[in-house]
């Protein structure tokens, strides 16, 4: 059992577990309770070789049947993986909050009781696949950097928005099942097309930066979209292609021209000296369907630099 494993089996309902920076890993968890994990941050110079650093986090609805992980908070720590399963009791898990984490695979995956309102913001991730069996509702990404592919499946109303997707894998955004999709205020940056199946959603304001906004596959479900006021660096005829019966829509795209990044070149490789603020007369700027900026220095949590 992990020092950081003891420390949550002794922590109290709206405790704080701190995990203090260390040259080694805290171990594997499992967490089950209304606790608040919090580390000292990534990525600090100051810190030089020690940070907080745990390997696999394990979510589940309680530890117990009596506590519930609801309203946990998740921050501040490096991780190899996050993942969800089912525990003791009936308990929900809502209202999870994950910011300022940095690893490797974040995934529900498994048939484990569903989560209302999951916010992973502020953070730096490589593969997320949420919701891929049980249904899911409000799940919230932003002001998040993911560098190899997202996944958000069987949820409700999910907000994909004011993030850094300089994905590798192909395709690298796939939305079965969900409904209600709203991906908006994105930079994409890299090559392909950037949709596996996705049907009714709005995608808005974002900025392709080498990715194209169509489907990798006639033989994925890319249907009834809408495509508005996004920016897409390379030459590109909407509206987007739609299959399986339908079409995509949209008005307002800017395609064939660059967004004017201060200094970002078009890369799937995740660089921290990467400035993505837009340049006087780039054409993002207030050319956004509410008037703000296309791209992440707009929308609801705009953020601007490297």
């Amino acid at each position: 059992t992990s020092a950081l494993q003891n420390a949550i089996n002794a922590a109290q309902q709206d405790d704080i577990v701190y995990i203090q920076p260390s040259v080694t890993s805290y171990g594997d968890a499992t967490v089950g309770k209304r606790i608040t994990i919090k580390g000292a941050g990534f990525g600090i110079a100051e810190l030089g070789s020690r940070s907080s650093t745990v390997n696999n986090i394990t979510i589940v609805n309680s530890d117990n049947g009596t506590n519930s992980i609801s309203e946990a908070k998740f921050t501040g720590f490096s991780f190899a993986g996050i993942s969800f399963a089912a525990g003791t009791g009936g308990t929900p898990y809502n209202n999870l909050v994950f910011e300022n984490i940095s690893g490797s695979t974040f995934n529900h995956t498994n048939c484990v009781p569903a989560v209302d309102n999951l916010i992973l913001r502020n953070s730096l991730v490589g593969s997320i696949t949420i919701g891929s069996c049980s249904g899911m509702t409000n799940t919230k990404i932003y002001n998040t950097i993911i560098t190899s592919q997202l996944t958000v499946g069987n949820n409700s109303d999910p907000l994909i928005t004011n993030n850094l997707l300089t994905m590798s894998a192909n395709p690298s955004i796939a939305m079965p099942n969900s409904t209600g999709i709203r991906i908006e205020h994105n930079i994409l940056s890299g090559s392909g097309s950037t949709f596996s199946t996705m049907v009714n959603a709005l995608v808005v304001n974002n900025i392709f930066y080498g990715q194209t906004p169509g489907a990798y596959s006639t033989g994925v479900t890319f249907r009834d979209n809408t495509f508005s006021n996004n920016l897409v660096l390379a030459a590109f005829t909407f509206p987007v292609p739609g299959n399986s019966g339908g079409t995509n829509s949209g008005v307002g795209n800017i395609a064939g021209t660059g967004p004017l990044f201060t200094n970002a070149p078009v890369s799937t490789a995740y660089n921290a000296t990467y400035d993505y603020t837009l340049q006087v007369g780039s054409p993002c700027i207030a050319a956004a369907t509410t008037g703000d900026n296309i791209g992440p220095s707009g929308g609801l949590y705009p953020w601007t630099g490297n």
